[in-house]
C-alpha cells in the first residue's frame, strides 16, 4: 500500500506541476459560472488518481471511459471540471489545497487496499492465463 501511495501523490504532484507551469504566464481567469467546488475537485483528482493507477493493473482501459465514469460519478460535466480546473490553477494556493484534499481522500479510503488487492490479483491471473497461452501458440 505505501508503494501505491507513493506512486500516486508523485503522479498527482507531477500533474500538478505541469498544469501550473502551463498556466502561469497566462492571465487572471475569472470564475466561471459552472465553477466546482474544491472539495469537489479534489474528489475528481482522488478517483482520477485512482482509476489512472488501476490501467496500471489492466491494460485495455479506455481512459475516455474512465474520464466519463469518474464524472459522473461525481456527478460532474466535463466542461465544468475543464473550466474549473483552469479557474484553479490560477490560484496556487487553491492548487495546494485541492491536492491535500485528494491526497486525505485517497489515505483514508479504507476500501481502497482491498480494490488494489482485488485489481493486483486479477493481473497476475491475467498474466499467468496470457503466459500459457502463449505457451500453447509457440509449441504448435
Amino acid at each position: 500500500m505505501e508503494g501505491f501511495n507513493r506512486k500516486i501523490m508523485s503522479r498527482l504532484i507531477g500533474l500538478f506541476l505541469v498544469m501550473i507551469f502551463v498556466v502561469a504566464c497566462r492571465h487572471s481567469v475569472e470564475a466561471p459560472k459552472n465553477l466546482l467546488s474544491k472539495e469537489e475537485m479534489a474528489q475528481i483528482v482522488a478517483d482520477f488518481a485512482v482509476y489512472t493507477q488501476s490501467s496500471d493493473f489492466t491494460r485495455n482501459m479506455d481512459m475516455e471511459e474512465v474520464s466519463r465514469f469518474v464524472m459522473n460519478k461525481n456527478k460532474a460535466k466535463g466542461k465544468a471540471f475543464e473550466d474549473s480546473f483552469k479557474y484553479y490553477l490560477n490560484k496556487p494556493s487553491d492548487v495546494d489545497k485541492i491536492y491535500d484534499m485528494a491526497q486525505d481522500i485517497l489515505l483514508n479510503d479504507s476500501d481502497l487496499e482491498e480494490y488494489i488487492k482485488k485489481k493486483e490479483g486479477e493481473n497476475k491471473n491475467q498474466n499467468k492465463e496470457e503466459k500459457i497461452n502463449a505457451g500453447d501458440l509457440q509449441q504448435q
